[in-house]
C-alpha cells in the first residue's frame, strides 16, 4: 500500500490536515476576526512556513522526506483549471443578460473601465520601481518579475503561477525568440504577489468597508455590526441553510455526483483539445495549449451548459450546488498557491517587493476611490468590489460585499458578472502581450509604454463621461 501515496496525494493529505486549523484560529483569535482573514489563507501561511523548515512531508524508510514546491505549483494549476470550469458551468443561464437597465449598464460600464486601468497601474508600478531599485544599488534582479505583479493582483496565485510557468516552458522552446530574460525566479514571484494580494484585499478592504459603514456610505445596510457567525467563521448548531437542492433522485444517483461527472467531462474535453494545439500548433505557438488550459475549460464548459440548457434540461444543475464546489476549488487552491512560495528566491526581491506591494496598494486605492465619488449611490459598493478584484480575485470582491451589503440586495455584484464578459474584449489581447502567452518575446520596455497607454486612455474615458454627467446619470 506504501506505494499508492503519490507525492500529489500527500500533499492533499496535508491541505486537509491544515484547514481545520484554519478554521479554529479564525474562530478563537480576534484580530482575525475582525479582519474577516479567509481560514484557507491562515491555513495557506501555516502550510508555507513548514514547507519552507522542510516540515511538509511524508515518512519513509531512509528517513523524512519533504514535499516538492513543485508538486504544489502543479496542484495550484490543476485546481486552477477546476475553478474556471465550474465559472464556465454556472454561467449561460437561459436568463441571463436579460433587463440590464441603465443603473447597472452604468455600472458596467465603470467597473470595467477602471479595472483596465488598473492593469496600467500595476504595469507601471511593478517594472519602475525593480527599474529604480536596480538602479540605485547596483543589484541585476530579473525586471520580468516585474510583470508577475500584474497577473498575482488581478488574477491570484494560481493564475499568475500558471502564466509564469508558460514564460518559463517558453524559455526552453527553441523556436522562441527570447527578448526577456526569463528564470524560475518568476515562479516564486508569482505566487507571492498573488498570495500578498489576498492579504491586500483582506487587510486593507475590511477597514475601508467598516469605515464606510460608519459614515453612512453604504446604499443598503446602516449597521457597521456583524454576528458572531460571520466574524467567527463557524455556523450555530442549530443552523439549517441549504447548500444546495437535489436534481437527481437519492434512490438513482446522488446530485452531487452527478456535478461531479459533469466536472470530469469537461476537464476530459479540455486535456484533449490542450493536447491537440500542443501537437497541431507550430512549436513557438504551442504553449497556447496546456498553457492557458484553464481559459479553454471554462470555454468547454460554457458550451456544455449552453448544450444542456437547449436540450431542455437546465433543472437537472443546481448553480447553488456548483457555486459550493467553486469555494471547494478556491479553498483548496489558496492553501497550495501558498505552500508553492520560496522564501529562498523572495529574500532576493524583498525590497522591491515590499516597495512594490505598499505603492501598488496605495495607487489602487487612488485609482478606484476618486472616481467612485463621482457615482453617487453604489459607490462604495463599486470602489470595494474592484480594489478587492485588482488586489485578491473576485471571491475577495464578494467577501467584502457581505460585509457591507449582508442581505444581498445591491445590483452590484450581478453588475461585476457582466463586466467579466465585457473585460474580455481589452483584456484578453493584452493578456496574450502583457502577462504574455509568448511574453518571452516581449521586452519589459514595450510592456511599461503599453501600461502607460492604458493608463491614459482609461482616464480619458473617465473623464470624459464625467465631464458629460453620464456618471450622475439617475436609473
Amino acid at each position: 500500500m506504501e506505494q499508492l501515496l503519490s507525492p500529489y496525494l500527500v500533499a492533499l493529505f496535508w491541505v486537509s490536515l491544515l484547514m481545520p486549523m484554519g478554521v479554529l484560529l479564525r474562530n478563537k483569535i480576534p484580530f482575525l476576526q475582525n479582519n474577516l482573514v479567509p481560514s484557507s489563507l491562515i491555513a495557506g501561511f501555516m502550510g508555507m512556513i513548514l514547507m519552507n523548515f522542510d516540515l511538509i512531508g511524508v515518512p519513509t524508510q531512509s528517513g523524512w522526506a519533504p514535499i516538492e514546491f513543485s508538486t504544489y505549483a502543479l496542484l495550484t494549476t490543476l485546481i486552477f483549471t477546476t475553478n474556471y470550469i465550474l465559472i464556465g458551468l454556472s454561467s449561460g443561464r437561459s436568463g441571463d443578460g436579460n433587463g440590464m437597465g441603465k443603473e447597472m449598464t452604468r455600472g458596467v460600464i465603470w467597473l470595467s473601465v477602471t479595472f483596465v486601468g488598473s492593469y496600467g497601474i500595476l504595469i507601471v508600478t511593478g517594472a519602475g520601481v525593480i527599474w529604480a531599485y536596480n538602479f540605485l544599488s547596483g543589484s541585476t534582479l530579473e525586471t520580468a518579475t516585474s510583470m508577475n505583479l500584474v497577473s498575482g493582483f488581478t488574477g491570484g496565485p494560481a493564475q499568475a503561477l500558471t502564466i509564469a510557468q508558460l514564460w518559463v516552458d517558453n524559455t526552453k522552446n527553441p523556436d522562441v525568440f527570447h527578448l526577456m530574460n526569463i528564470s524560475d525566479d518568476v515562479l516564486v514571484m508569482a505566487v507571492s504577489y498573488g498570495a500578498v494580494g489576498f492579504v491586500v484585499a483582506a487587510f486593507v478592504g475590511v477597514p475601508l468597508a467598516k469605515y464606510g459603514l460608519k459614515k453612512g456610505l453604504a446604499q443598503h445596510t446602516d449597521s457597521a455590526k456583524l454576528d458572531r457567525e460571520f466574524t467567527g467563521g463557524i455556523m450555530k448548531k442549530d443552523n439549517r441553510d441549504a447548500m444546495g437542492y437535489h436534481t437527481i433522485h437519492p434512490a438513482n444517483l446522488d446530485t452531487m455526483s452527478f456535478h461531479f461527472a459533469l466536472l470530469g467531462v469537461a476537464f476530459f474535453f479540455t486535456w484533449c483539445i490542450c493536447y491537440l494545439m500542443k501537437t497541431v500548433l507550430p512549436n513557438d505557438i504551442s504553449a497556447l495549449g496546456y498553457g492557458l488550459m484553464f481559459m479553454w475549460g471554462m470555454l468547454i464548459a460554457l458550451v456544455m451548459r449552453k448544450l444542456i440548457n437547449r436540450a431542455g434540461i437546465e433543472h437537472l444543475l443546481d448553480d447553488h450546488m456548483i457555486h459550493r464546489m467553486n469555494g471547494l476549488c478556491v479553498d483548496f487552491m489558496i492553501i497550495t498557491a501558498l505552500m508553492s512560495v520560496q522564501w529562498g528566491v523572495l529574500s532576493k526581491y524583498i525590497i522591491p517587493f515590499v516597495i512594490t506591494v505598499v505603492l501598488a496598494s496605495l495607487l489602487l486605492f487612488l485609482w478606484f476611490w476618486i472616481p467612485s465619488r463621482w457615482l453617487g449611490k453604489s459607490g462604495l459598493e463599486r470602489f470595494l468590489m474592484n480594489y478587492a478584484a485588482a488586489t485578491g480575485t473576485l471571491a475577495s470582491s464578494l467577501l467584502l460585499m457581505r460585509i457591507i451589503d449582508p442581505k444581498g440586495k445591491s445590483m452590484v455584484s450581478a453588475e461585476m458578472g457582466f463586466s467579466q464578459f465585457v473585460l474580455i474584449i481589452p483584456v484578453a489581447p493584452l493578456a496574450l502581450f502583457i502577462l504574455p502567452t509568448l511574453g518571452v518575446k516581449t521586452d519589459v520596455e514595450s510592456v511599461f509604454t503599453i501600461g502607460l497607454f492604458i493608463l491614459a486612455a482609461c482616464t480619458a474615458v473617465l473623464l470624459l463621461l464625467k465631464k458629460t454627467g453620464y456618471w450622475q446619470g439617475g436609473e
